[in-house]
């Protein structure tokens, strides 16, 4: 005898979302805002750093610009949140590449909204999309914890699916 699988309810869903928008919104500006100092960093060491000022810039931006991230990094790591807790409770699994995108996609929405979209401008003197990148960094960081979060969508529940 076996037993139908139980089809996760909007409530589980919807909770399951949540979960991951608070992950995002928790741990998403801290990791972006320690990105975003060492990319500062680099570009101002000329791409040559050196092991002890990396590491003193990685406690300075634990101590200082770590609280003060949620300031400006909430929004971003929320919405992608949003995106990836969407996928993940309603239409199950969501692979690296996808998580890529994304996280590419929120890191150049960043950019515009802030007007850091330096990479499509015309100068001699292009700056990188750090910006950018720190967003799609702190986000591939905070999808690698709730990857495995998913609920089985309707096709796989009805299907017998357990994986």
């Amino acid at each position: 005898m076996s037993a139908d699988p139980v089809q996760p309810t909007l409530l589980r869903r919807a909770l399951r979302l949540v979960a991951i928008v608070i992950v995002f919104g928790i741990v998403g500006p801290p990791v972006g805002a320690v990105i975003f100092m060492l990319t500062v960093a680099l570009i101002g060491m000329d791409w040559k750093p050196d092991a002890s000022s990396m590491f003193l810039m990685t406690a300075f931006s634990l101590i200082y610009a770590a609280p003060l991230s949620y300031l400006i990094g909430l929004p971003p790591a929320m919405v992608a949140g949003a995106l990836i807790g969407l996928r993940l409770a309603f239409f199950g699994r969501m692979g690296w590449l996808l998580a890529l995108a994304a996280a590419l996609a929120v890191g150049g929405l960043m950019e515009i909204v802030l007007g850091q979209t330096t990479v499509w401008g015309v100068s001699e003197d292009i700056a990188p999309p750090v910006l950018g990148i720190t967003c799609a960094i702190a986000t591939l960081a905070c999808w690698t914890i709730v990857r495995c979060w998913d609920l089985p969508t309707i096709v796989r529940a009805r299907a017998g699916a357990t994986s």
